[in-house]
């Protein structure tokens, strides 16, 4: 019973481990997009301005 229970635990903090690590991505990511996003806006600004 014990064992059984400890391997769950553990498998169960690596599935947490991963899903951590795969939200992580996307929200960095994310940040990576956003930050392109809005220098192409500045750029874009910058451009009209001209």
């Amino acid at each position: 019973m014990a064992k059984s229970l400890a391997s769950h635990i553990s498998s169960n903090g690596r599935s947490q481990f991963r899903a951590i690590k795969i939200g992580a991505s996307i929200s960095f990511c994310f940040n990576v997009w956003k930050a392109l996003m809005q220098s192409s806006e500045k750029m874009n600004g910058v451009s009209f301005s001209r």
